[in-house]
């Protein structure tokens, strides 16, 4: 078995040890304010409103997520000396080169405010690696979806969600479940990094998960008849 099918098996059986319900009973109330001063500051410096079109909330926040990766550099290594709100992030990043990048953090808010501005209900999601001694992490945007009545996570830092088998975009948890049982898991066939387009031709070891590195290290898996892998569709 090879390195990477051995480690596959390692953190997809912690997530299978210390599994998490998607229905939980405790509700966690949160509130969402759609009316910010700096929302309308938002709209008016960048066309959010024309980016997201007039379709269903998961068409508007597809297009909104394309926008804010195709516009705004990741960089690992930013050291967040920009003011924590999309408007304030996009007059520094927006269609600048690599040395004004931003990290997940800031991509993820620019999308969750973007969404807000519009009517969407959105959030930032810090994703936390299983071990205590690790002190980085991952951070996306959680958008509940109207009509399909729940929520989808959507990582703008890859241009990224994914689906499960039958084609359905997949929550955190929903994902979590999903790769705890070695199910299939498929990346949007838009999904990218900066300047670097996946593509199955390119075999760029698309499967990903997040326990092994806070940026999501990129696996390509094939096991036999089973199908565990993670590829553009």
């Amino acid at each position: 078995m090879s390195d990477t099918l051995q480690r596959f098996d390692i953190y997809t059986g912690l997530l299978k040890a210390f599994s998490m319900s998607t229905s939980g009973s405790k509700d966690i109330n949160f509130s969402y304010v759609y009316d910010h001063h700096k929302y309308e500051a938002l709209k008016g410096s960048y066309p959010i409103e024309a980016i997201a079109g007039d379709g269903n909330d998961f068409s508007k926040a597809e297009k909104l997520l394309q926008w804010v990766s195709a516009h705004n550099y990741h960089k690992g290594n930013y050291r967040g000396s920009v003011p924590q709100n999309a408007l304030d992030l996009l007059n520094y990043s927006y269609d600048k080169d690599s040395s004004c990048g931003i990290n997940c953090v800031g991509l993820a808010r620019i999308l969750a405010e973007c969404l807000l501005a519009i009517g969407i209900q959105a959030r930032q999601v810090f994703i936390m690696p299983c071990s205590p001694y690790d002190g980085d992490n991952h951070v996306v945007t959680h958008v509940f979806i109207r009509e399909m009545n729940k929520w989808v996570m959507l990582d703008p830092t890859l241009n990224a969600y994914l689906s499960n088998e039958q084609g359905e975009p997949l929550s955190l948890l929903e994902l979590r479940n999903v790769l705890a049982n070695q199910e299939p898991v498929f990346f949007n066939k838009d999904a990218k990094y900066n300047d670097e387009i996946w593509t199955e031709e390119s075999s760029l070891e698309n499967m990903v998960y997040f326990l092994d590195s806070p940026n999501f290290e990129l696996w390509k898996v094939k096991r036999d008849h089973r199908a565990v892998v993670a590829s553009n569709k």
